[in-house]
Parts: C-alpha cells; sequence; structure tokens
C-alpha cells in the first residue's frame, strides 16, 4: 500500500451521548486530532501517504435501535465537527486533504447534506453521494513521478 485515504471521526462526533458512551468521555477536536496524529505516525513509518477527508453532516440525523431514538446533532457538536474540519483543511502533517464537506453540502443549509445526497437518515451516503465525493478526489494525487 502507498497511499491511504483516511474518512473518520464523525462517530466519535455522533456517539458521545448515553447509552453509548458515559458523560465522562466527551470527545474534543483535540482528541480527535491527536487520533489523526497518531495514524499519521503509523503511516509515515510504513512509507504510506496520508489523504484526510473533512468530515461529513449530520444534521437531522436520529439514531434509531434496540428501542431508542436518539437525535445525535447538537450546534456543540456542530462547532466540534467545523473545528475538526478546519484543521483537516489547514494541517501540512498529511500529503494531500479532500473536501467532502465542500462536495456535499447544501450550500442554503451548511450543516446539512445536501438532499440529493441524503440517503434518508441525514448522516449516510448514497449513490449520488458517493460519486461526488469520489469526483472530488483528484486523481494527479495518486500520480507519481
Amino acid at each position: 500500500m502507498r497511499d491511504v485515504i483516511v474518512g473518520l471521526g464523525i462517530n466519535d462526533i455522533t456517539f458521545p451521548a448515553l447509552p453509548f458512551t458515559p458523560p465522562t468521555q466527551q470527545v474534543t477536536a483535540a482528541r480527535i486530532i491527536e487520533g489523526f496524529r497518531q495514524l499519521i505516525a503509523r503511516a509515515r513509518l510504513a512509507g504510506v501517504r496520508v489523504i484526510l477527508t473533512t468530515l461529513g453532516h449530520f444534521e437531522g440525523r436520529v439514531f434509531t435501535g434496540a428501542g431508542l431514538d436518539i437525535a445525535t446533532f447538537s450546534p456543540k457538536r456542530e462547532r466540534l465537527r467545523q473545528a475538526v474540519n478546519a484543521w483537516i483543511r489547514s494541517t501540512k502533517e498529511v500529503d494531500a486533504m479532500v473536501d467532502f464537506d465542500a462536495a456535499v453540502r447544501d450550500p442554503r443549509r451548511p450543516t446539512r447534506l445536501l438532499p440529493a445526497f441524503d440517503s434518508g437518515d441525514h448522516l449516510h451516503v448514497n449513490d449520488a453521494r458517493n460519486a461526488a465525493q469520489a469526483a472530488a478526489i483528484p486523481l494527479a494525487l495518486f500520480s507519481r513521478p
């Protein structure tokens, strides 16, 4: 493996709530970024190039299962997503960044997916969103001199 595209962190932001995690385990942007830094360091040791993707939208998301209906969006969690995305967009610690957030957001409501890309749960992808995210990845990232 020569390259890895990393798109992680949205579940860390959306699920820090009972019954999934105790209140004492609240996630912060610093903790998510530290996790990225550990992953980047390990990839570098293996000679692997790292490409990060920004975190996607989740406004309107409600986790439903096991008899639970838990709204996972909050302004605080959105600020956390924005802080992590700001770091992803600006860090020089990786080889490249792909802005999935910009590729699939609703321009009239930037905290939401464009309705055409929403699978119905306000978080997971549909085929159109997969295509939009794939189109956002410049193939030149994988060319070698």
